[in-house]
């Protein structure tokens, strides 16, 4: 059966599906609340332990801006696999009642 979404789905298997657009909606959710907690963690620990300059100018070293770059991009692939794939809370299946 063909619904709205474009998924295919059983007829009825007992169990309400999140729509595509909201799952793209928890990912930017949940993408934006790693990014800025792991940053902050990156920031605190290259600053505070390693006394690194972080703020991003020319004094802040190429692979510190590597980490970030990995950090980033690493988080989005995995939230963007955990989104679409329903492992996310907010993009889960629910089960009728």
């Amino acid at each position: 059966m063909q619904e709205e979404t474009g998924d295919i789905k059983p007829k009825d298997d007992g169990f309400i599906y999140p729509s595509m657009i909201r799952k793209i909606i928890v990912l930017v959710v949940w993408y934006l609340i790693t990014v800025v907690v792991l940053m902050f963690i990156a920031h605190f620990i290259a600053g505070s332990i390693f006394k690194i300059p972080v703020d991003d100018n020319e004094l802040t070293p190429g692979w510190f801006k590597i980490i970030k770059n990995i950090i980033q991009f690493g988080s989005l692939g995995i939230l963007a696999l955990l989104a679409l794939r329903g492992k996310l809370p907010g993009s889960r299946k629910k089960r009728k009642l």
